[in-house]
């Protein structure tokens, strides 16, 4: 399940960025385990790729 909303989110589709409120949220129990394989692959909470 959090790779499929890890592709979500790097295809714009949810989003780990609870201030984000115009993309559907990961939910609250893969939040956490969605958001650091986002972080290991230099991408922030909105999929966009790190400086």
């Amino acid at each position: 399940m959090v790779d499929m909303y890890v592709e979500l989110v790097l295809a714009g589709k949810r989003t780990c960025d609870e201030t984000n409120q115009d993309v559907t949220q990961v939910p609250r129990k893969l939040h956490a385990a969605v958001l650091s394989v986002l972080t290991e692959m230099g991408y922030d909470a909105n999929g966009k790729k790190l400086a």
